[in-house]
């Protein structure tokens, strides 16, 4: 069955930086986060957890996401994994994501493809930090 949904992850992490001298950044980047989602009368609540690695220049970078993912769907028990391809533009501050994501539910499974568009809350305070100084 093909539904459409609207969720809201939030999420926490660090993100790594090694630049070569040509340019070429190569990045990883570790997080933790939560996934609430309100269907119908049930209450979806996934915790998620992995690291993002990637390449790209300082503006532009292209990643690929693993994601370890437990919680609960409606009234039943759920775990599983999500895997996405990230790009992340103008330093990090905006993000676009697609990504799959496999749940093993107690009575059965689920498969779900996500869209995804973020912003770097905190990256975008720091840099408005720095530039009031």
């Amino acid at each position: 069955e093909a539904r459409g949904e609207f969720a809201f992850d939030l999420t926490v992490g660090l993100r790594f930086h090694r630049q070569r001298a040509d340019g070429w950044t190569f990045i990883l980047a570790p997080e933790v986060g939560f996934t609430p989602l309100q269907r119908e009368e049930d209450i979806t609540a996934l915790w998620l957890m992995g690291a993002s690695f990637g390449v790209g220049s300082p503006v532009f970078n292209l990643a690929w996401a693993p994601r370890f993912v437990v919680g609960a769907v409606g009234h039943e028990s759920a775990v599983g994994m999500r895997n996405g391809v990230v790009l992340t533009a103008i330093a990090g501050l905006v993000c676009a994501e697609v990504s799959h994501q496999y749940l093993a539910l107690d009575g059965g499974s689920e498969n779900d493809v996500r869209v995804t568009v973020g912003a770097d809350v905190g990256l975008f305070v720091h840099h408005l930090m720095r530039s009031i100084r």
